[in-house]
């Protein structure tokens, strides 16, 4: 045999049937793995395992896969596994800083609940409001002078400042 026959033998395709790849759903390659379905799709996302067709996978390439995503992160080889777990435990800390801190403002009553504040600014603006009506009857009473129409022209305008107030005017 010559070194060309070798070469070709080694080369060629191997002979007699070749087993074709077993196409599996979701939810067998998450019961093969023990994960659930969507942490299966999550992983497909994540590039993790490859996909074979909406929601079907060819079952040696993803066990494959997921064995060799295993053994990344074992080993701590797993791309910016450590930066990715650093970024999310340092969001966690300020969000329990944040809750905190607001815990804390409320009970020092810096922060006060939003209906305690509407409320009391309720009850001021009514004040407000009955003071400035009652003001052309008292202007009456001190200003003997003022005829009733010129009561009434008061007490108009200050109707419509008022109303232009409310209206956001």
């Amino acid at each position: 045999m010559t070194v060309d026959e070798i070469d070709d033998l080694l080369t060629s395709a191997p002979v007699g049937p070749t087993k074709p790849a077993t196409v599996i759903s979701e939810g067998d390659l998450a019961t093969l793995l023990d994960l659930t379905p969507r942490r299966v799709r999550e992983l497909r996302q994540e590039g993790v395992i490859p996909g074979a067709g909406r929601a079907r996978y060819v079952r040696d390439e993803a066990v494959r896969a997921y064995v060799q995503w295993l053994r990344s992160l074992v080993t701590g080889k797993a791309p910016n596994l450590d930066a990715e777990i650093k970024a999310e435990k340092l969001r966690t800390e300020r969000e329990r800083a944040d809750k905190l801190a607001a815990q804390n403002a409320a009970a020092r009553r810096e922060l006060v609940p939003a209906a305690e504040v509407e409320g009391a600014w309720s009850l001021i603006l009514r004040r407000v409001r009955a003071e400035m009506l009652a003001v052309p009857s008292r202007l009456g009473t001190r200003l003997p002078h003022l005829s009733p129409r010129d009561l009434s022209e008061i007490d108009l305008e200050i109707r419509d400042a008022l109303g232009e107030a409310a209206d956001g005017g």
